[in-house]
């Protein structure tokens, strides 16, 4: 991995960790796609759930662009990626329904 290609995507990391920050401790859920404040039941719990899930997946982000660029995992680290950013953007379409009416 190129120094350049570990700048991108630690700072697609360290981005997604500041979003995910900005939405779970200041409640920034206006943030989250497709928030509509009539139909949120429980904006806090809204806040804590997909923020937290997205200071994960930075996290996750970061940490593979430095095994990426230490040679560590090859192919099999970003397909473990891409399933892991998959399953997590299930997780908050899914989960995401409890704190809205339905």
């Amino acid at each position: 991995m190129s120094l350049v290609r570990l700048a991108i995507v630690l700072s697609s990391g360290i981005f997604t960790v500041a979003l995910g920050y900005q939405i779970r401790y200041r409640g920034m859920v206006r943030l989250v796609a497709g928030y509509d404040p009539e139909e949120v039941v429980d904006g806090t719990g809204l806040a804590r759930f997909v923020g937290g899930l997205l200071i994960a997946v930075g996290a996750v982000t970061a940490a593979i662009g430095v095994l990426d660029y230490l040679d560590r995992g090859g192919e099999v680290l970003w397909y473990a990626f891409s399933a892991f950013v998959i399953v997590a953007t299930a997780v908050v379409i899914v989960g995401s329904n409890r704190y809205t009416r339905s």
